[in-house]
């Protein structure tokens, strides 16, 4: 999360927190000066962000904060995300943002240690049928590192077999397209 270095070793004009905090740092900006742009009575075409860049830019920040090791922020900003994304996808539907959301809040609930949390909102994902087959396939291949951590080799095994074999399908069927 430092690194600030290219090949020919130079650092003068890396920043001194690294790229990713630096990249952070200007999402986190961004989000600042939408909400006091948002402020007051802003007509549509003066809104800088659509409500799903927003959810973006939530994510974003939340997934730098996952890649520093800041858990607890990541956490925090993954459910300013959650509660921005509900206010875009239909009530009560678990669409796009709300997987990809929650997949990344499982990560950072495995980081933590809260392993009943992350089953819960991976089984979810993988309950949403018509979401991205490599979203649900990395879901599910998360699910086996919950087995695993757990102490369920078998089970783990077993998972990550199928994920393996899910995967291999997957680029079978889509062999000259990006997944």
């Amino acid at each position: 999360s430092r690194f600030h270095d290219f090949e020919d070793g130079s650092t003068q004009d890396a920043p001194d927190e690294g790229y990713f905090e630096q990249h952070r740092l200007q999402i986190r900006w961004l989000l600042e000066r939408a909400v006091d742009l948002g402020r007051g009575d802003p007509q549509p075409q003066d809104a800088p962000f659509h409500a799903e860049e927003i959810v973006w830019l939530y994510n974003e920040c939340g997934l730098f904060c996952l890649v520093e090791g800041r858990l607890d922020a990541a956490a925090g900003l993954f459910h300013v995300a959650l509660r921005a994304a509900e206010r875009i996808e239909a009530h009560g539907e678990h669409g796009a943002l709300w997987c990809r959301i929650h997949l990344n809040l499982a990560i950072v609930d495995i980081e933590r240690g809260r392993i009943r949390d992350a089953r819960r909102n991976l089984e979810a994902i993988r309950a949403v049928e018509d979401e991205n087959p490599i979203l649900r396939i990395l879901a599910h291949g998360f699910l086996g590192l919950v087995e695993h951590l757990s102490g369920n080799l078998d089970m783990a095994q077993k998972v990550y077999t199928g994920v393996i074999e899910d995967l291999h399908r997957l680029l079978e069927a889509y062999p000259t397209r990006m997944i």
